[in-house]
């Protein structure tokens, strides 16, 4: 079944998040859909336990949802699906349509407040 495939394939980047995490800041993927890969699919389950390795091993996880965002996937992002929420998501086309050049990326109050500072201490 799909859900047992991505659970399979999963054993893959759990063991690379255990043996490297120390050296890994984070990891990036396309969720659902892998594009770049040729439009292969995978359960939302990958999402899940990608979610629950980053938490577990201090990595940051980014969605890159360019291609899948706001409803391509069926719901307004694709992370939905999993009922998870990344430490950063990366959104474009569908923010104008195409009509222009814009970008945003969306991040947790977490980091938010890591970097965030009165304006005066610059």
């Amino acid at each position: 079944c799909w859900e047992e495939h991505s659970r399979n394939m999963f054993a893959h980047m759990e063991r690379t998040l255990a043996e490297g995490h120390d050296e890994i800041a984070a990891v990036i993927v396309e969720p659902l859909i892998q594009g770049a890969g040729g439009m292969r699919m995978y359960h939302p389950v990958y999402l899940k336990l990608l979610r629950e390795a980053c938490d577990r091993y201090g990595v940051h996880l980014i969605h890159d949802e360019i291609a899948v965002g706001f409803g391509r996937t069926g719901t307004m992002f694709a992370c939905e699906q999993a009922g998870i929420a990344p430490d950063f998501l990366c959104l474009s086309k569908a923010l104008t349509g195409g009509y222009l050049p814009m970008s945003a990326v969306l991040t947790s109050e977490t980091i938010y407040r890591g970097f965030y500072d009165d304006y005066q201490t610059l």
